[in-house]
Protein backbone atom coordinates (compact mmCIF):
# COMPACT_ATOMS: atom_id res chain seq x y z
CA UNK A 1 0.00 0.00 0.00
CA UNK A 2 1.46 3.48 -1.22
CA UNK A 3 1.67 5.44 2.15
CA UNK A 4 0.14 9.24 2.08
CA UNK A 5 2.50 11.69 3.98
CA UNK A 6 0.32 13.81 6.63
CA UNK A 7 3.57 16.07 7.42
CA UNK A 8 2.87 15.35 11.12
CA UNK A 9 5.43 13.51 13.01
CA UNK A 10 3.79 11.41 15.24
CA UNK A 11 4.96 7.63 15.69
CA UNK A 12 2.72 5.96 12.45
CA UNK A 13 3.42 6.22 8.93
CA UNK A 14 3.45 9.47 8.70
CA UNK A 15 6.77 10.17 10.09
CA UNK A 16 8.72 12.60 7.59
CA UNK A 17 11.84 11.12 9.20
CA UNK A 18 11.23 7.33 8.57
CA UNK A 19 9.90 7.43 5.37
CA UNK A 20 13.06 9.69 4.22
CA UNK A 21 15.32 6.73 5.82
CA UNK A 22 12.95 3.78 3.67
CA UNK A 23 13.90 6.20 0.51
CA UNK A 24 17.38 6.27 1.20
CA UNK A 25 17.43 2.51 1.31
CA UNK A 26 15.36 1.89 -1.56
CA UNK A 27 17.40 4.28 -3.58
CA UNK A 28 20.86 2.80 -2.46
CA UNK A 29 19.26 -0.52 -3.13
CA UNK A 30 17.88 0.41 -6.96
CA UNK A 31 21.02 2.06 -7.68
CA UNK A 32 23.65 -0.40 -6.20
CA UNK A 33 21.00 -3.61 -8.59
CA UNK A 34 21.06 -1.19 -11.57
CA UNK A 35 23.38 2.08 -11.41
CA UNK A 36 22.31 5.50 -12.26
CA UNK A 37 20.89 5.50 -15.78
CA UNK A 38 19.16 1.81 -14.98
CA UNK A 39 17.63 3.25 -11.69
CA UNK A 40 14.07 4.78 -11.79
CA UNK A 41 12.16 6.91 -9.29
CA UNK A 42 8.87 5.05 -9.48
CA UNK A 43 10.00 1.82 -9.09
CA UNK A 44 12.35 3.33 -5.74
CA UNK A 45 9.34 4.48 -4.77
CA UNK A 46 7.17 1.81 -5.10
CA UNK A 47 9.82 -0.28 -3.19
CA UNK A 48 9.53 2.36 -0.32
CA UNK A 49 5.52 2.10 -0.20
CA UNK A 50 5.78 6.11 -0.91
CA UNK A 51 3.81 7.97 -4.10
CA UNK A 52 6.60 9.22 -6.64
CA UNK A 53 5.61 13.13 -5.32
CA UNK A 54 6.91 12.07 -1.68
CA UNK A 55 10.13 11.61 -3.73
CA UNK A 56 10.22 14.94 -5.19
CA UNK A 57 8.79 16.71 -2.65
CA UNK A 58 12.22 15.87 -0.88
CA UNK A 59 14.88 15.86 -3.67
CA UNK A 60 14.13 18.03 -7.04
CA UNK A 61 15.49 15.35 -9.82
CA UNK A 62 16.65 12.04 -9.55
CA UNK A 63 20.26 13.28 -9.36
CA UNK A 64 20.14 14.92 -6.36
CA UNK A 65 17.86 11.68 -4.93
CA UNK A 66 21.10 9.28 -5.75
CA UNK A 67 23.46 11.64 -4.41
CA UNK A 68 21.38 11.31 -1.03
CA UNK A 69 21.10 7.94 -0.95
CA UNK A 70 24.98 7.44 -1.68
CA UNK A 71 25.78 9.60 1.22
CA UNK A 72 23.24 7.25 3.33
CA UNK A 73 25.59 4.40 2.28
CA UNK A 74 28.78 5.78 1.70
CA UNK A 75 29.58 7.62 4.89
CA UNK A 76 29.06 4.31 7.03
CA UNK A 77 31.64 2.66 4.77
CA UNK A 78 34.31 5.40 6.01
CA UNK A 79 37.35 3.84 7.58
CA UNK A 80 36.44 5.16 11.22
CA UNK A 81 32.59 4.26 11.49
CA UNK A 82 33.39 0.88 10.08
CA UNK A 83 36.02 0.17 12.79
CA UNK A 84 33.75 1.97 15.20
CA UNK A 85 31.06 -0.83 13.85
CA UNK A 86 33.52 -3.61 14.07
CA UNK A 87 34.58 -2.65 17.13
CA UNK A 88 37.99 -2.39 16.75
CA UNK A 89 38.69 1.56 16.72
CA UNK A 90 40.89 1.14 19.74
CA UNK A 91 43.06 -1.69 19.11
CA UNK A 92 46.67 -1.22 17.75
CA UNK A 93 47.45 -0.01 14.06
CA UNK A 94 48.56 -3.16 13.36
CA UNK A 95 45.68 -5.52 14.33
CA UNK A 96 43.40 -2.84 12.53
CA UNK A 97 45.15 -3.63 9.59
CA UNK A 98 45.42 -7.08 9.35
CA UNK A 99 42.09 -7.38 10.83
CA UNK A 100 40.93 -4.91 7.77
CA UNK A 101 43.23 -6.56 5.39
CA UNK A 102 41.91 -9.91 6.06
CA UNK A 103 38.28 -8.86 5.16
CA UNK A 104 39.15 -7.34 1.88
CA UNK A 105 38.60 -10.96 0.11
CA UNK A 106 35.48 -11.12 1.87
CA UNK A 107 32.29 -9.88 -0.29
CA UNK A 108 30.19 -7.74 1.47
CA UNK A 109 28.01 -4.09 0.79
CA UNK A 110 31.23 -1.87 -0.12
CA UNK A 111 32.04 -4.24 -2.85
CA UNK A 112 28.61 -3.34 -5.24
CA UNK A 113 28.34 0.25 -3.94
CA UNK A 114 31.80 1.28 -4.86
CA UNK A 115 31.89 -0.96 -8.42
CA UNK A 116 28.69 1.34 -9.11
CA UNK A 117 29.66 4.59 -8.14
CA UNK A 118 32.77 4.54 -9.84
CA UNK A 119 30.71 3.73 -13.19
CA UNK A 120 28.17 6.09 -12.70
CA UNK A 121 30.91 8.90 -12.09
CA UNK A 122 32.69 8.54 -15.23
CA UNK A 123 29.89 10.41 -17.18
CA UNK A 124 27.76 11.95 -14.15
CA UNK A 125 29.45 15.15 -12.64
CA UNK A 126 27.55 15.29 -9.25
CA UNK A 127 28.10 11.31 -8.71
CA UNK A 128 31.92 12.48 -9.35
CA UNK A 129 31.82 15.21 -6.98
CA UNK A 130 30.37 12.67 -4.54
CA UNK A 131 32.91 9.89 -4.78
CA UNK A 132 35.49 12.77 -4.91
CA UNK A 133 34.37 13.89 -1.33
CA UNK A 134 34.35 9.85 -0.27
CA UNK A 135 37.80 9.13 -1.74
CA UNK A 136 39.30 12.32 0.17
CA UNK A 137 37.54 11.68 3.65
CA UNK A 138 38.72 8.38 2.96
CA UNK A 139 42.20 8.95 3.01
CA UNK A 140 42.04 12.08 5.29
CA UNK A 141 40.89 9.14 7.99
CA UNK A 142 43.73 6.72 6.84
CA UNK A 143 46.13 9.09 7.32
CA UNK A 144 44.68 9.81 11.05
CA UNK A 145 45.34 6.05 11.79
CA UNK A 146 48.69 6.59 10.09
CA UNK A 147 50.00 9.05 12.88
CA UNK A 148 48.23 7.56 15.64
CA UNK A 149 50.71 4.14 14.77
CA UNK A 150 52.98 6.46 14.58
CA UNK A 151 52.57 7.83 18.11
CA UNK A 152 52.00 4.67 19.33
CA UNK A 153 55.46 3.47 18.16
CA UNK A 154 54.38 0.98 15.16
CA UNK A 155 55.08 3.15 12.19
CA UNK A 156 58.55 4.48 11.11
CA UNK A 157 57.90 8.46 12.01
CA UNK A 158 60.66 8.65 8.82
CA UNK A 159 58.15 7.23 6.10
CA UNK A 160 55.78 9.75 4.40
CA UNK A 161 52.32 9.12 6.17
CA UNK A 162 50.53 9.78 3.01
CA UNK A 163 52.28 7.61 1.35
CA UNK A 164 51.44 5.05 3.64
CA UNK A 165 48.25 6.22 3.32
CA UNK A 166 47.41 6.48 -0.39
CA UNK A 167 48.82 2.73 -0.45
CA UNK A 168 46.29 1.29 2.44
CA UNK A 169 43.68 3.27 0.48
CA UNK A 170 44.74 2.10 -2.67
CA UNK A 171 44.45 -1.75 -1.69
CA UNK A 172 41.23 -1.57 0.14
CA UNK A 173 39.44 -0.07 -3.10
CA UNK A 174 41.85 -2.13 -5.66
CA UNK A 175 40.67 -5.23 -3.85
CA UNK A 176 36.74 -4.31 -3.39
CA UNK A 177 37.17 -3.54 -7.35
CA UNK A 178 38.80 -6.96 -8.34
CA UNK A 179 36.55 -9.22 -5.99
CA UNK A 180 33.50 -7.56 -7.63
CA UNK A 181 34.84 -7.41 -10.57
CA UNK A 182 34.38 -11.54 -10.72
CA UNK A 183 37.88 -12.85 -9.60
CA UNK A 184 37.87 -16.34 -9.25
CA UNK A 185 38.06 -17.71 -5.95
CA UNK A 186 41.02 -20.26 -7.34
CA UNK A 187 43.11 -17.53 -8.52
CA UNK A 188 42.73 -15.20 -4.83
CA UNK A 189 45.08 -15.69 -2.51
CA UNK A 190 44.03 -18.01 0.66
CA UNK A 191 42.83 -16.25 4.02
CA UNK A 192 46.74 -17.33 5.53
CA UNK A 193 48.52 -16.68 2.66
CA UNK A 194 46.76 -12.95 2.44
CA UNK A 195 47.17 -12.49 6.17
CA UNK A 196 51.04 -13.16 5.50
CA UNK A 197 51.47 -11.27 3.02
CA UNK A 198 49.81 -7.96 4.73
CA UNK A 199 52.34 -8.96 8.09
CA UNK A 200 55.07 -8.54 5.94
CA UNK A 201 53.81 -5.12 4.73
CA UNK A 202 53.12 -4.03 8.01
CA UNK A 203 56.53 -5.45 8.93
CA UNK A 204 58.03 -2.28 6.48
CA UNK A 205 56.37 0.10 8.09
CA UNK A 206 57.65 -0.63 11.47
CA UNK A 207 60.34 1.86 13.07
CA UNK A 208 63.92 0.24 13.15
CA UNK A 209 65.33 -2.25 15.60
CA UNK A 210 67.33 -0.36 18.06
CA UNK A 211 69.83 -3.20 17.86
Amino acid sequence: MVEQESGRKPDGRGNRVETTHKLLEAAAAEFVQRGYDGARVSDIARSAGVTVGSIYARWPSKTEMLVAALDHVLDPLLPEERLKGFGLFDFPLSDIMLLWGSRLLEPDSTQEVLTQVFGSARNNPEMQARLGNYINEQFDQMARLVERGKEEGLTDPEINTASIALLMQALGIGAHLVMAGGLDKDRAPSTSDWQAFLERVLDAFRPPSAD
